[in-house]
């Protein structure tokens, strides 16, 4: 079996001293001082774990990020890391920084899940479980549609597994801002079932009481307290074990299928889906099988049969001290019956149907699997991973809104790295990448299969790091990562890529060690780009660089051979023919490269082949090639033939080759300004630009979604040389300018003929119609790409400004979100409507429940006085008369609103489907409806992120009497972010109406209230005096109250005295001397009121205060 080499080190980073030497300090024998590390998947930080003590380096310098001893404040001498686990920040990954690490830490009495920040070297959270953790792993949903609708209130969560089976999801409660734990003062984890629909409720109030709530995954494993019971999905009992010798070895949760895989010791597996929380799938149990210890998924590439292939690693747990198991890989198919579309942007595969082992392979010395238990020992697996390779796909492909990019990722290689001892007791670690493409064109065998002759695999290639990677030393590697964005293949641009490019031994890519001292960055050469890499200190290297030449020699010469019949004159226009025909302008790159060099004309000068030549062959073969597809396109007006899949076909092809024809002029015209002899070529270029055939050529463009020619078309028209060139064609960037308004207006008109008769009695919604709709609106949505091209050069282009191409791309964006609205009303039925005590046309037309919606509305504003989204129209002054709209039409008009920011929009329209909801769900047949209204948020229209949804939620609770829910909500630090002052305010006074003095309390000491005029500093004094806060409210007024309203804010405040009868409250406080001379006064005055016009009130004690 051939065995590839590392072929280079490049850089050795010893550790610091001082984590060497706080790892030092735990040498001694035993389970709990077992050394293991991990990387993050940046490549740049590593973790080393010994005992009670975890040091975080960086990678490549060996300094020192932070470190921890656990135990040490407790005086705890049991105390040791049992697992670490990456966590990642939920919105985005920081470059370069592993972000928080997430640890579970063996205690006397149970276990401690603790969040780690290795920069500033602090625990953040611990929470004690009463039973050992032995496996960990952080859960960031995509959406909160993938998640069980109970624990929608979570705020960042853990999965955990412990001894005796159980694994909990873990509420990690992010935002809680005011909580402090750690080692010392930990919270506690409180158990409660995921059926409890009290969740969100219970959050608050368990973290008062220092708890942190956790869901058991599968109850029904434990409910005999002596055994563990291995269940099937349909309850069938596969195992029953004893619980003291079971525990959780592995957990992993697959985004791409909702999926959480859990493995157990006993080297069994179980599959559950997370949006349910229910068992999908258990393995069969093996006796004397290994525990699980590494998990990994890929997904193939263009697979059209739904799978997703699961990688199992079995061995020693990586805190065993004696480590004499052998390791195993076993892959399992897991085939899924469907695709499902939880958001427009996010679908998963769904309904898992099958879970069969396809793969495996003993991980030894033996790499072959020959004599696999004779060579070693036993093995221990290093690192198992899916190689993350995101792809950029070019402008070829269809560009969607203004990305123009779109990001795919990869997983069809696999790293794995394991470490085989040799029966001398020596050390050997091997790495493996296995392609799974390549797999699947070896028709998928079960196990390494070597190619006939050849002493390697065609999927599956090895490679040896202990022999050159650490110079043969005795250092105990702790663990690996293939840097993802180093994965290449070497490819010539001028040879087709031979059989062996194809298999995995074909890739160069870097890799980085983990030893016990130091960190090695080292790189591994593909076969092709190693080979290369020895030429390059040979005088053959001319060879390849001379490649171009030798190319065109043996076209030239084949050519010759297969046409010896024709004149040599002539022979040169079948080569090029049969090149263009194949779509191959890189020869032609090359071609004219040759052409234009002088050593080349001076070789073949007597070949009659030219630049001229060229010229004159490709404009005639144009021609041709033109008139043929005239032939083609003007049949198909009139009385023209069927346009069927092979007609769509043959002409796309002939297009195609007109395209390429077109690079190979664009080519030609690069160069023409200094070759004299191509000048009047391209002065037939003139009459495609004249007359009014642009208009045709640029709408037939727009049609077909073609952004990317525009944005071409854009950059030549500012070029100064292109414009001196075609100055006299009359087509300029006011003339691009000029149609494409024109043409914006005409589909404006279309897309209004077709909106407005949504309306009332509008037509039946159907599949077509909506298909057509979305059609004309993804055409608009391309002119609007297009302005905003235009948009993004026109402070540079005094002609642009003189256009106000600014003023109508806004124009433009304004209509793109109001038919964006409509189109997804019309794909959850909303649209068409009619109203209320309207004939329905038909059963798709949605009733607009007007008058229900305005008596709703009208008894809480009643109850409650302004309501908050009233306040909200008015404050960011959105386009619509009052609340709520009497119709959808009228509503989706708030996206017409001028300087207004999107989100307001969407809020508005969101507060509306919730009153929807509220009211559809009085009908229990309307379920499905209510949850594709309730998916607007995180539609491809709208796209609010999680805090802007609460937000709108919360107010939504505020307004309809459900003040408890929506302070809740909007006390949480993502939503006390992003709410605006003005509307802090106008919570706190809807609060205070609903006479929940004590919540308003809450909600303005936690909300962060800042009153910025009189009438807010009214309001906070009125919360604050309510609640008898007299000193915070004399605080305040200290603070806020400026010479000239001091008169008339002590006033009302004396008023407020008198309301919650707290006068003789703040006259036994001892004040400051102006606080006091402006309550004397105040009481004063009112006492001489009271004695006058009621003698009955006892005020004798009022008045010896005063």
């Amino acid at each position: 079996m051939i065995i590839h080499d590392l072929v280079d080190s490049e850089a050795i980073a010893p550790f610091n001293g001082a984590s060497m030497k706080q790892l030092q300090k735990h040498t001694q024998q035993g389970l709990s001082q077992a050394l293991f590390g991990g990387i993050s998947r940046s490549g740049k930080v590593s973790w080393i774990v010994r005992g009670p003590v975890i040091e975080v380096i960086n990678v490549q310098t060996g300094e020192r990020f932070g470190c921890w001893e656990f135990g040490v404040k407790k005086v705890d001498g049991t105390a040791y890391v049992a697992c670490v686990s990456e966590m990642y920040p939920m919105e985005r990954e920081l470059p370069g920084i592993c972000g928080k690490l997430l640890i579970a830490v063996t205690i006397t009495g149970g276990s401690l899940l603790c969040i780690y920040n290795p920069f500033t070297s602090s625990i953040l959270l611990a929470i004690h479980f009463p039973l050992r953790i032995t496996s960990l792993d952080h859960l960031v949903f995509q959406s909160p549609l993938l998640l069980h609708k109970n624990l929608h209130s979570f705020m960042g969560m853990a999965v955990v597994g412990t001894v005796t089976g159980k694994v909990y999801l873990v509420d990690l409660f992010l935002d809680d801002t005011f909580s402090v734990s750690g080692e010392e003062n930990f919270m506690t984890a409180e158990p409660i079932s995921f059926t409890d629909e009290s969740i969100s409720e219970r959050r608050s109030s368990e973290l008062m009481k220092f708890r942190h709530l956790c869901v058991e995954l599968y109850p029904p494993s434990h409910k005999k307290h002596r055994n563990f019971r291995f269940y099937s999905p349909d309850y069938t009992l596969l195992a029953s074990i004893k619980s003291s010798e079971v525990f959780v070895s592995c957990l992993k949760y697959i985004k791409e299928c909702n999926i959480l895989v859990v493995g157990f010791n006993f080297g069994s597996f179980q599959l559950f889906n997370m949006a349910d929380l229910t068992l999908l799938f258990s393995s069969e149990v093996q006796h004397e099988s290994s525990p699980i210890v590494k998990l990994a998924f890929q997904l193939p590439q263009d697979d059209p049969y739904l799978c997703l292939y699961l990688w199992i690693g079995y061995g020693p747990i990586q805190t065993d001290a004696v480590q004499e198991d052998f390791t195993c890989l076993s892959m399992y198919q897991l085939g899924f019956s469907e695709v499902e579309q939880i958001e427009p942007e996010l679908s998963i595969l769904s309904k898992l149907t099958k879970c069969s082992l396809t793969f495996q392979h003993m991980l030894s010395s033996d790499v072959a699997n020959k004599l696999p238990n004779i060579s070693s020992k036993g093995s221990r697996l290093l690192s198992l991973e899916a190689i993350d390779q995101r792809m950029r796909l070019g402008s070829g492909h269809n560009i969607s809104a203004m990305n123009m990019r779109v990001s795919k990722v990869d997983t069809t290689l696999l790293c794995a790295v394991w470490e085989a001892t040799l029966p001398t007791s020596n050390h050997v670690t091997y790495l493996s990448i296995f392609d799974l493409n390549s797999w699947y064109n070896a028709q998928m065998p079960l196990n390494v299969r070597l190619l006939t002759g050849q002493d390697q695999c065609v999927f599956m290639s090895f490679y040896n790091l202990r022999k050159s990677c650490i110079n043969d030393r005795s250092d105990i590697i702790l663990t690996t990562k293939a840097i993802p964005t180093s994965f290449y293949k070497y490819k010539s641009p001028h040879m087709a890529p031979g059989t062996s490019s194809y298999y995995p031994s074909a890739y160069s890519f870097n890799i980085e060690i983990v030893l016990e001292d130091s960190a090695v960055k080292g790189s591994i050469r593909g076969l092709q780009d190693k080979q290369l890499l020895e030429l390059s200190s040979d005088a053959s290297l001319d060879l390849f660089m001379t490649e171009p030449l030798f190319l065109f020699r043996k076209l030239r010469f084949t050519s010759s051979l297969k046409a010896s019949s024709i004149p040599k004159s002539d022979q040169h226009a079948l080569v090029l023919e049969e090149v263009l025909n194949h779509s191959n302008v890189y020869f032609f790159q090359t071609l004219i490269k040759k052409l234009t060099d002088e050593e080349f004309k001076r070789i073949y000068v007597g070949s009659g082949f030219n630049l001229v030549t060229l010229c004159t062959w490709l404009w005639q073969f144009m021609i041709n090639h033109k008139d043929s597809l005239d032939n083609h396109s003007l049949a198909l007006f009139d009385e023209g033939p069927k346009a069927d899949g092979n007609f769509l076909k043959v002409f796309s092809t002939q297009f195609h080759i007109f395209q390429c024809g077109y690079q190979v002029f664009c080519l030609l015209a690069s160069i023409a300004d200094d070759v004299q002899s191509l000048g009047i070529y391209f002065r037939y270029f003139h009459f495609l630009l004249e007359s009014d055939q642009h208009a045709l050529v640029l709408e037939e463009v727009l049609n077909h979604s073609n952004v990317y020619f525009f944005q071409t078309l854009i950059k030549k028209l500012t070029d100064e040389e292109f414009k001196r060139i075609y100055v006299g064609s009359g087509f300029n960037l006011v003339t691009l300018c000029t149609w494409l308004w024109q043409f914006m207006i005409n589909h404006k008109d279309s897309l209004d003929n077709y909106s407005l008769a949504l309306f009332d009695e509008g037509p039946k919604a159907d599949g077509n119609f909506l298909k057509v709709f979305s059609t004309q609106f993804h055409i608009f949505q391309c002119g609007y790409q297009v302005f905003c091209l235009l948009a993004s050069i026109a402070d540079d282009v005094q002609s642009l400004v003189d256009e106000q191409i600014k003023e109508k791309t806004y124009c433009i964006s304004l209509l793109c979100q109001y038919y964006r609205a409509i189109t997804w009303f019309l794909s959850v039925k909303l649209l068409p409507e009619c109203r209320e005590g309207v004939a329905v046309p038909s059963d798709d037309h949605f009733v607009f429940p007007t008058d229900a919606l305005r008596g709703s509305v009208d008894r809480n504003r009643s109850s409650i006085g302004r309501l908050l989204i009233d306040s909200y129209l008015l404050e960011n002054n959105i386009l619509l008369e009052s609340y709520p709209p009497s119709s959808i039409h009228e509503a989706l008009q708030v996206f017409l609103t001028e300087n207004c920011d999107i989100f307001h929009k969407h809020f508005v329209i969101n507060y509306l489907l919730l009153d929807l909801i509220d009211m559809l769900r009085i009908d229990s047949s309307n379920t499905e409806f209510i949850e594709a209204i309730a998916k607007y948020p995180f539609s491809i229209g709208a796209s609010l992120s999680f805090p802007q949804i609460k937000l709108a939620q919360a107010v939504w609770d505020v307004d309809h009497g459900r003040a408890e829910i929506g302070i809740s909500i909007l006390l949480t630090s993502e939503c006390l972010k992003i709410t605006p002052q003005w509307l802090k305010i106008a919570v706190l006074h809807s609060v205070l109406k609903q006479n929940m003095l004590p919540l308003g309390l809450r909600y303005y000491q936690v909300g962060g209230l800042a009153p910025s005029n009189y009438i807010e500093l009214e309001l906070c004094l009125q919360c604050l005096l309510s609640n008898n806060c007299i000193h915070e409210a004399l605080a305040l007024i200290d603070n806020l109250v400026c010479d000239e309203e001091d008169a008339e804010i002590w006033k009302y405040f004396f008023q407020l005295l008198c309301q919650y009868n707290l006068i003789i409250d703040v006259l036994s406080i001892s004040l400051p001397l102006h606080q006091e001379v402006c309550l004397i006064l105040f009481c004063l005055i009112f006492t001489i009121f009271v004695l006058m016009w009621d003698q009955e009130i006892n005020n004798r004690f009022l008045l010896l205060k005063i």
